[in-house]
């Protein structure tokens, strides 16, 4: 996708993107909501959003405490594992949704539910400190040098 921020009259600004198969789409954001996109859309900058915003909306609620907890010596290593599988449990919830969309053809919804994918595991990497930028590079470089289907059948 490419991305291009435009300003209006009124201050707003939109946010224009082309899709890979030449669609056009805009999208009006406040000025405040475009702080990321004027920084650049970069991977970093959707974890860190994508996690301010998840702790704002008090997804974090649990894991504070557990953090806290354990800070005063309670054992909560398993309590903690628990808290993070609840989130992948949550980025599988939004791959069903995808695949729903998927399976009747609604192809705005397909692309927004994989867009809340991406914004889950954001959020997950942002809570637990990954670059997930170095992480991403890393992984598509080990998988340049695998097999094909990497040695599965399918």
């Amino acid at each position: 996708m490419i991305f291009e921020t435009e300003v209006n009259k009124d201050g707003t600004k939109d946010l224009v993107f082309k899709t890979t198969s030449g669609d056009r789409e805009l999208l009006r954001f406040a000025n405040e909501d475009l702080k990321f996109a004027d920084e650049g859309l970069t991977i970093n900058n959707v974890v860190k959003e994508a996690h301010e915003n998840a702790r704002e909306k008090g997804f974090w609620e649990d894991y504070d405490l557990i953090n806290r907890l354990e800070a005063i010596g309670e054992p909560m290593e398993s309590i903690k594992k628990n808290a993070i599988n609840s989130r992948l449990m949550l980025i599988t919830s939004e791959v069903a949704e995808a695949t729903e969309e998927l399976r009747t053809g609604n192809k705005k919804s397909f692309e927004l539910e994989m867009a809340d994918i991406f914004i889950r595991v954001a959020d997950l990497c942002g809570g637990l400190e990954i670059d997930l930028a170095a992480a991403v590079a890393k992984k598509m470089g080990i998988n340049k040098n695998r097999e094909r289907l990497h040695g599965k059948e399918f």
